[in-house]
């Protein structure tokens, strides 16, 4: 704004003076020159100059940082210390107790026993099972005696039959001279037959 009234009365100075007559140029540019000079000098014009960045001298023992140059700073992780979980304690593992004095268990123990076919049939046909579980049959003339050990729970039986045309026939199992089971038959294809099975 007061560049714009400087320039005004400048013009309007000038025009005035060279319209005046009588008064050589010279001393009219003389004129203007002072004139213009005062009032430069007494109103100084303010000028709008945008802010100087300034940069804040380092502090000295510190490098200096490079412009245009990114620093970053690494962050160090702070360990965290975690509480132990709570853990179950084992279970006790249970161990058989053996007495060191105790006997094994005894072994079982097999008995004796007898078939034996009387009568008065010149033969029979005799059917046994054996210890071992197996079925045996055979034609035998009388008497027929058979012995065989036998185990706890085991299945006896003794089958005879009459083959002749007359006569009987009388079958017997025994233990320690003890008959446990006994029968008769008489006439031929007749069958007498002996079972018993042994306890546990």
């Amino acid at each position: 704004m007061k560049r714009v009234l400087i320039l005004t009365m400048m013009v309007v100075f000038t025009l005035g003076c060279l319209l005046s007559p009588g008064l050589p140029s010279s001393l009219v540019q003389t004129e203007v020159a002072i004139q213009l000079t005062s009032l430069v000098t007494d109103t100084p014009t303010e000028m709008n100059l945008p802010a100087i960045a300034t940069l804040v001298p380092p502090a000295i023992g510190l490098p200096t940082k490079k412009p245009g140059v990114l620093f970053f700073e690494q962050a160090t992780a702070t360990p965290i210390a975690y509480a132990p979980l709570p853990t179950k304690p084992p279970k006790p593992t249970k161990e058989p107790t053996t007495d060191p004095e105790a006997l094994p268990p005894p072994e079982p123990v097999g008995k004796v026993f007898q078939y034996n076919v009387t009568g008065s049939a010149a033969s029979a046909e005799i059917a046994i099972i054996t210890p071992e579980g197996n079925f045996e049959v055979g034609t035998f003339t009388l008497p027929f005696k058979r012995e065989y050990t036998f185990m706890p729970g085991a299945y006896l039986s003794l089958t005879a039959r009459v083959l002749s045309t007359e006569g009987d026939v009388t079958c017997e199992i025994i233990s320690n001279d003890e008959v446990l089971a006994t029968n008769k038959a008489s006439g031929t294809g007749q069958m007498a037959t002996c079972v018993i099975e042994l306890p546990e």
